[in-house]
């Protein structure tokens, strides 16, 4: 018997490791490398508020429906908001994230910075808008269910014109 046949080696066959002990060549499996989703993807998917277990705090006009779509890329959210309001018209939004860091939007005509972060499964967003001589902050804390079937935005607003705030409770669809 020859070496070759005796001992198994590694050796290339069309770019794949096998292990080759005798005529029969087996492939080597290759190691286990499992891919970790970023933290932003669970907060990914399409969302339907629930008006039930939400407290929307006083909003100029109630909120009749709610559809948040969230799609993650990477440390990013892209958030498409419509939300259908009392006399039936309807309010369309489209923002950013940045999970780990800044973004900025412009909301109804207005720049938006916010700064966001993570903290354990909760995402943590603070933004900044100037209105003319007025400050607004918003201060905002993500969390979904362990069962991924409820997102749960707790807000909390300042400005010169007041204090409110909303727990917005989600339900995946």
């Amino acid at each position: 018997m020859s070496l070759r046949a005796a001992l198994p080696l590694l050796v290339l066959l069309a770019g794949r490791p096998v292990l080759a002990a005798g005529p029969a060549a087996v492939p080597a499996s290759p190691p286990s490398v499992a891919a970790v989703p970023h933290p932003a993807a669970r907060f990914a998917g399409r969302w339907q508020l629930d008006l039930a277990h939400s407290d929307m705090g006083k909003p100029r006009r109630a909120t009749v429906a709610r559809e948040d779509v969230i799609v993650a890329d990477g440390p990013w959210l892209h958030v498409r908001s419509v939300a259908v309001r009392a006399g039936n018209d309807s309010l369309k939004l489209e923002y950013r994230y940045r999970v780990d860091g800044d973004a900025m939007n412009t909301l109804m005509g207005q720049e938006v910075k916010t700064r966001g972060h993570m903290a354990g499964g909760t995402l943590h967003l603070d933004s900044e808008a100037k209105l003319l001589l007025l400050t607004l902050l918003v201060s905002e804390h993500w969390n979904v269910s362990a069962d991924g079937r409820t997102l749960t935005l707790e807000r909390e607003s300042r400005s010169p014109l007041g204090d409110e705030k909303q727990k917005l409770v989600f339900a995946r669809r």
